[in-house]
């Protein structure tokens, strides 16, 4: 089976990851961490859904979800990663720009 790639944006970098299967957010939060050095407490991601919004998520549940609704297989997944401790505390704070897309691998 081939490799399924995910392009995870943050600080304006962005790292094209090798998964076996798609991943579980243990998985997906920890790669993260390990590229990132983000606190696993402080990972989420971030992708705009077809209503044109932009979905946050940091947990299993919710990126099985986002499986089912908007991943398409055989492409890479485009997602930004955000550090929510920069976010806390100030409702005006913006996530930043973000986008999903599934790409031609």
């Amino acid at each position: 089976m081939a490799p399924i790639y995910f392009k995870l944006k943050y600080s304006g970098l962005i790292r094209r990851v090798p998964f076996e299967k798609l991943p579980n957010w243990l998985d997906l939060s920890a790669k993260v961490n390990s590229l990132y050095n983000l606190p696993l407490k402080d990972i989420a991601v971030s992708f705009i859904d077809s209503d044109n919004d932009e979905i946050t998520f940091n947990s299993n549940e919710e990126l099985q979800d986002f499986y089912k609704s908007s991943y398409q297989d055989g492409g890479a997944i485009m997602l930004n990663v955000i550090d929510l401790s920069l976010s806390r505390g100030d409702p005006s704070s913006s996530l930043g720009e973000s986008t999903v897309q599934t790409l031609a691998a």
